[in-house]
């Protein structure tokens, strides 16, 4: 079942607290196993999501301590992945939690960016590592100029203020010839790869090294 099925009733059920907190746990101990036969590449990052209630949760930062330090994974190699709407629940508090976690070495990265309220200003505030231009920007790539040129003006923008920039939703060649025409450095979507469980993900490793 996609998240998208589920994760609205999880919000409505006051759930999300505790799948962040699985899915965490889960994702590090998973890539974690994979280590003693696969040798990650350099630059390897593990994304994971973290919901807006989540975000405002006052343990949020001391359990992410507690999962890396339980699981052995390097803060360097996780990345959480907030929204744009997430972090305009209460900005205030949310700076203070997205410093913390920046304080234990993690990267954080500011989903479907382009579409929220004020996108720039939140570069400023918070400590931004990644942002991920919306899918919406990229389906319309190949056909809408303005898509393009937002798309180029990101790409510039975070190569200004070294903020790495991955574009989200490619699902076919002409995307990705696009995007690397623009300079955008890395893209994510299901022409680049499919899902693959963990074990596929220890071949895929495999084949790297």
């Amino acid at each position: 079942m996609p998240a998208v099925a589920f994760l609205p009733l999880a919000e409505q059920a006051g759930l999300m607290v505790q799948i962040d907190r699985w899915v965490l746990r889960h994702a590090c101990e998973t890539l974690q196993a994979l280590r003693p036969g696969v040798e990650l590449p350099t630059g390897f990052l593990l994304s994971v999501n973290i919901s807006p209630t989540h975000l405002q949760d006052p343990a949020l930062v001391d359990e992410v301590a507690e999962i890396l330090k339980d699981t052995g994974i390097e803060p360097e190699r996780v990345v959480l992945e907030i929204t744009e709407g997430a972090i305009l629940l209460d900005s205030d508090k949310t700076a203070v939690h997205l410093n913390r976690l920046k304080a234990l070495g993690i990267k954080l990265a500011l989903d479907d960016f382009g579409t929220g309220y004020s996108s720039l200003s939140h570069l400023r505030r918070f400590p931004v590592d990644i942002v991920k231009i919306d899918r919406v920007f990229v389906d319309g790539i190949t056909t809408d100029k303005g898509a393009s040129a937002l798309v180029q003006a990101i790409v510039r923008m975070g190569r200004g203020l070294n903020i790495e920039v991955i574009a989200e939703g490619i699902e076919h060649q002409a995307q990705a010839d696009a995007l690397a025409a623009l300079q955008c450095p890395y893209g994510q979507g299901w022409y680049l790869s499919v899902d693959f469980p963990a074990e596929g993900l220890a071949e895929f490793l495999r084949r790297l090294s």
